[in-house]
C-alpha cells in the first residue's frame, strides 16, 4: 500500500511541478494579487483619514459657553468656530437640538452647547457638562467629533493646572468639563448606514462565488468531460454557445445576489434586533429602495458573469480554472472593501466604473434615496462593459487553439529553470509579476533604511538585476543586446527624448493627473502622503535627481520598455506590445491615484521605443519627466504648483512637444519584433 501510494504522490506533485502556467498560477498570482489588493486598500483608507484630518472642522456655538473656552476653541487652527448663541438654548433641550440640527444642515460638523447651570459650575471652579451635537450618519460626523473632543480635552487639561496653581482649590477643580454626546441621527439613520457598509461587500463577494462555479464547470468542465466539442459540432452559431452559456451564469449570479440581500438584511435585522443598545428596528424600504437594490444586483451580476466566462475559457481543466479565477475574486473584492469606506459614495464620476458603481449603487440605496440618475447610467455601464466582455468570449469560442487546449507547456524539474522560455505575452507578464514580487516585499529589507535609499537599493537590485539576468538567461534565444535594446538612437532619437522629457510631465503626466482626480476623489491627499513619505527634506537636491529620477528611468525602461515590450512583440503587435507594456507598468506601481499618469507615460515612452529601436530616447524623456517633477514639488512656489493641481491651457504646450517629438523621430522596428 505505500508504494503505490508513494508513486502517485510523486507523479501528482511532478505533474504539478511540470506546468508552468499552473506553477504561475499557484504561487505567483496569489504572490501578486494579494499585495495589489492590499496596497489599493490600505493606500485608500490613508487618503480617507487624511482628508478628515486635513479638512477643518466646523463648530456652532448655540449657547452661552464661557469666554475661556470660546478661546480655546477658536485658537485651533483646525476647527471653524461660529457663533450661533441663543439665551434660549440654555434649559431648553428640545431647543439646543433644533439649533443644532439647523447648524449642521447649514454646513456645520459639531455644534456645541452648555446649561446655564453647566457655566456657573465653570465660573465656581466645578465641573461643566459640555453636550456635543453630531451626526454620526454623514460621512466626517464621527470624525469631526472625535476632533472636538481633543480639542476640549486639551483645554481640559489646560483649565486644570491653571486651577491647581491656585489655592484652596475644591476637589471638583480637577475635571472643570465633561462632555455628553448628544446623537442627532434617528434610530432609522444609523441602522441603515450600519446596513450600507456591510451588505454591499459581502453581496459583490458573493456574486462573485455563485459565477465563479457554474463557469468553470460550463467551460473547463466540459472540456474535462469531453462534451464541449459534441455541443460546438451541433448546427448552431457560436454567439449563440456563448450566450446560452453566459445567460445561465448570469442566471444563477443574479439569484445568488437577490437571496444574498434578503439573507443577509434579515440576518442584520435580527442582530440588531437581539442588541437592547440598539432600539427597536426602524428599517423600511421603500420602492424605490427596493429597484435600486435590484438594479445594482443585476449590474454586479452581468459583468462579473462575463468576466468569470471568459478568464474560464482559457483554462484546460477544472483544476486549472480554480487557480486561474481566484485572482478574478480578488480584485472584485476591492470594489467590496472601497464600497464600504464612509467617503466613497455614489458621485457621476465612480458611476461610470463597472462594480464600484453599483456597490455605490447599493450603498445609496439602503442609506437613503438612491439618485434616480444613477439608475439609469449605473445599468448601461454595466451592460456595455458585458457587451465588450462577450465579443471577446465570442473570439474565444472561434478559436479551436484556445478552446480545445488541454495541454501546457511542460518541461522536466531539471530543464524548468534551465531552458529558456519563449517570448510571448504570458512570459512577459509572468516576468512583470516575478518583479512585482520582488520589488513588493524588498521592503522588508529595507524598511530601515531612508526611504530614498531604499527606492535607489530596490530599482537596482530589483529591477535593473532582473532585467540583465533575464536578458542573459534569454540569450540563446534572443541577443542581449535586442532584448534591452540599449543602442544609440541617432540624432533624431536624442531629440525626441529631450522634446517628450521637457513636455510628458506638462502634456501627459498633468492632464492624466486632472482626470483622475475627476474620477476618484483624494489626489491631493495622495500626493501628499507620497511625499511624506520620501521625506525629501534634509536630502540634498542632487541626491535627490540621483536617485528619483535618473536611477528609476535607467532601471525602468531597461525592464519594462527593453525586455518586457521585446517579450511582447513575440506573440503580439508592436502597436499592441506597447499598450499592453503601459498597462503592466501603470499597474506595476500600486496605486489608484498614480495608475492612468502613469500608464500614459508609459505609452508615450513604449512609442518612443518602438520608433527608435531604443530605450535610450526613452530614459532620457523618463529622466526629464522625473527630474521637472522633483524640482516643482521641492523649489517651486507652493501657490505655483497648485495651480497646477486645476485644468490649464499651458497643458498644449506639452501635448505639443510630445506630439513634434514622434515627428522627428524616424519609424523604425527591429525585424525580430512581430
Amino acid at each position: 500500500m505505500r508504494r503505490p501510494a508513494a508513486i502517485i504522490y510523486r507523479k501528482e506533485l511532478l505533474d504539478t511541478l511540470r506546468d508552468r502556467r499552473t506553477l504561475a498560477a499557484m504561487l505567483l498570482v496569489p504572490m501578486v494579487a494579494y499585495p495589489v489588493a492590499l496596497l489599493v486598500t490600505s493606500e485608500t483608507i490613508a487618503v480617507e483619514r487624511r482628508a478628515q484630518e486635513s479638512r477643518r472642522v466646523v463648530v456652532d456655538v448655540v449657547s452661552p459657553l464661557p469666554t475661556p473656552v470660546i478661546v480655546g476653541l477658536g485658537s485651533d487652527p483646525d476647527l471653524r468656530v461660529r457663533l450661533s448663541t441663543s439665551a434660549a438654548s440654555r434649559e431648553d433641550p428640545k431647543t439646543r437640538a433644533r439649533l443644532a440640527r439647523s447648524a449642521i444642515a447649514d454646513g456645520g460638523d459639531v455644534s456645541i452647547a452648555m446649561t446655564a447651570t453647566a457655566v456657573e459650575a465653570f465660573d465656581a471652579l466645578g465641573t461643566s457638562a459640555v453636550e456635543l451635537y453630531f451626526d454620526p450618519s454623514t460621512p466626517f460626523g464621527e470624525g469631526s467629533v472625535r476632533r472636538v473632543e481633543r480639542t476640549l480635552r486639551r483645554l481640559d487639561a489646560t483649565f486644570r493646572a491653571q486651577r491647581m496653581v491656585d489655592a484652596d482649590l475644591p476637589p471638583t477643580a480637577a475635571d472643570p468639563l465633561k462632555l455628553e454626546r448628544r446623537s442627532l441621527a434617528s434610530d432609522e439613520a444609523i441602522q441603515n448606514q450600519f446596513l450600507a457598509s456591510l451588505l454591499p461587500a459581502l453581496v459583490l463577494v458573493f456574486i462573485a462565488i455563485s459565477c465563479f462555479y457554474p463557469a468553470v464547470d460550463l467551460t473547463a468542465g466540459e472540456k474535462e468531460r469531453r462534451t464541449l466539442a459534441t455541443l460546438l459540432t451541433a448546427p448552431v452559431p457560436p454567439i449563440h454557445i456563448v450566450w446560452g452559456k453566459y445567460l445561465a451564469v448570469v442566471t444563477i449570479g443574479t439569484l445568488a445576489g437577490l437571496l444574498n440581500v434578503i439573507v443577509l438584511g434579515l440576518t442584520f435585522l435580527r442582530v440588531m434586533s437581539a442588541d437592547p443598545s440598539i432600539g427597536p428596528i426602524h428599517f423600511t424600504p421603500t420602492p424605490i429602495t427596493l429597484l435600486g437594490l435590484f438594479v445594482a444586483i443585476v449590474s454586479i451580476a452581468a459583468p462579473l458573469a462575463a468576466v468569470m466566462l471568459l478568464f474560464a475559457c482559457f483554462a484546460r481543466s477544472f483544476r486549472d480554472a480554480s487557480y486561474l479565477l481566484t485572482p478574478v475574486l480578488l480584485v472584485a473584492a476591492v470594489p467590496a472593501i472601497l464600497s464600504a469606506l464612509p467617503t466613497f459614495e455614489l458621485t457621476p464620476q465612480l458611476a461610470a466604473i463597472p462594480l464600484a458603481n453599483a456597490a455605490l449603487l447599493m450603498k445609496a440605496s439602503i442609506a437613503s434615496t438612491p439618485p434616480l440618475g444613477a439608475l439609469a447610467i449605473v445599468p448601461v455601464v454595466a451592460f456595455a462593459t458585458t457587451g465588450v466582455l462577450l465579443a471577446l468570449v465570442e473570439r474565444v469560442f472561434a478559436d479551436e487553439r484556445v478552446l480545445f487546449s488541454t495541454d501546457g507547456r511542460r518541461a522536466d524539474l531539471k530543464s524548468l529553470f534551465s531552458r529558456a522560455p519563449r517570448a510571448s505575452v504570458e512570459t512577459a507578464l509572468a516576468l512583470g509579476a516575478g518583479v512585482f514580487v520582488l520589488d513588493y516585499y524588498a521592503g522588508l529589507f529595507t524598511s530601515g533604511t531612508s526611504p530614498v535609499v531604499g527606492v535607489v537599493i530596490t530599482q537596482i537590485v530589483c529591477h535593473l538585476g532582473v532585467a540583465i539576468a533575464f536578458a542573459a538567461w534569454m540569450a540563446a534565444v534572443i541577443p542581449w543586446r535586442e532584448m534591452l535594446a540599449a543602442r544609440a538612437p541617432g540624432a533624431r532619437g536624442w531629440l525626441g527624448g529631450v522634446l517628450i522629457g521637457g513636455g510628458a510631465w506638462l502634456g501627459i503626466s498633468l492632464p492624466a493627473a486632472w482626470i483622475t482626480a475627476w474620477l476618484v476623489p483624494g489626489q491631493a491627499e495622495a500626493s501628499e502622503a507620497f511625499s511624506a513619505a520620501l521625506d525629501l527634506g534634509e536630502i540634498p537636491i542632487v541626491f535627490v535627481m540621483l536617485a528619483l529620477a535618473v536611477v528609476p528611468a535607467v532601471c525602468e525602461e531597461l525592464l519594462f520598455r527593453g525586455v518586457l515590450y521585446r517579450l511582447m512583440c513575440g506573440t503580439i503587435s508592436p502597436r499592441a506590445a506597447v499598450a499592453a507594456q503601459a498597462l503592466v507598468f501603470g499597474l506595476f506601481h500600486g496605486s489608484i491615484y498614480r495608475l492612468l499618469p502613469t500608464a500614459a507615460l508609459g505609452f508615450v515612452l513604449g512609442e518612443l521605443r518602438r520608433r527608435t529601436g531604443s530605450v535610450v530616447p526613452g530614459i532620457i524623456a523618463h529622466a526629464l519627466t522625473n527630474g521637472t517633477i522633483l524640482l516643482l514639488e521641492l523649489e517651486a512656489p507652493r501657490a505655483w504648483v497648485n495651480q497646477l493641481a486645476e485644468p490649464t491651457v499651458w497643458a498644449l504646450l506639452g501635448v505639443g512637444a510630445v506630439a513634434l517629438a514622434h515627428v522627428v523621430v524616424r519609424a523604425q522596428r527591429e525585424p525580430t519584433e512581430g
